[in-house]
């Protein structure tokens, strides 16, 4: 399973297809990252109660809770663990390989409608920086691994591309964001706007604050004459 590709499926349910509450997606992610970290996307995997409630800030009820929505709403499978002995297992289930209701901000991937068995387990991508645990043999990140490798530039972004991504987010962009958007396209290639646009949805950014944020990224890039994806 790919990393990004199961994020920005994630972020696609989330805007078109059920709402998750701050609880849950914070839940979620967890799992996802500490998956990702050890190679475990494709696979089961367990890890313990008081982890989980010390990365989310969840209660145990808010947890229990948490855990049967992301259940119920196709994202997760559990097996319920046994106090004292073992902790529970999760697996994450793949969003972006099967067929969905909703526009995607990649048109040019191509879709399975099903998967027919497990995709072939792809290298994990460090997240660096993470919340510390005092479970040490639960998380795993690697601050050197901080590149766009697995970025889904699909190398050939164009203008329109980027207009789509940016509408995909937070609607079609109005007559202040438009010029802004055109000034970037002339100075960065339109994958590098891809992907400062991509980093503000993975930041969950608002429509109210999207131009600002994505102006602060394009103006911190200009400044430290940054021009190409593999720099940003």
């Amino acid at each position: 399973m790919d990393y990004f590709k199961q994020r920005r499926a994630y972020r696609n349910f989330k805007m078109y297809e059920a709402s998750v509450s701050n609880g849950q997606n914070n839940l979620y992610r967890e799992l996802l990252d500490y998956a990702n970290d050890e190679g475990k996307l494709d696979v089961q995997f367990r890890m313990k109660n008081s982890a989980l409630l010390s990365l989310t800030g969840l209660s145990e009820p808010g947890l229990d809770k948490a855990r049967n929505s992301l259940v119920q709403l196709g994202l997760i499978k559990y097996v319920r663990g046994k106090k004292n002995v073992k902790p529970p297992e999760y697996r994450i289930i793949n969003l972006y390989s099967r067929s969905a209701g909703y526009p995607t901000s990649n048109p040019t991937t191509s879709h399975k409608s099903r998967p027919t068995g497990l995709d072939k387990v792809g290298q994990p991508v460090g997240q660096g920086g993470g919340q510390p645990v005092e479970h040490k043999e639960l998380t795993s990140t690697d601050p050197d691994l901080t590149d766009t490798d697995s970025y889904d530039d699909d190398a050939g972004v164009t203008r329109e591309q980027v207009i789509n991504d940016w509408t995909n987010l937070w609607g079609f962009p109005n007559g202040v964001a438009r010029p802004e958007i055109d000034e970037w396209l002339e100075e960065f290639k339109p994958e590098v706007i891809a992907y400062a646009i991509w980093v503000a949805g993975e930041h969950q950014i608002g429509s109210n604050a999207c131009l600002k944020y994505v102006r602060a990224i394009v103006a911190g890039w200009k400044k430290r004459n940054i021009t190409t994806l593999e720099q940003a």
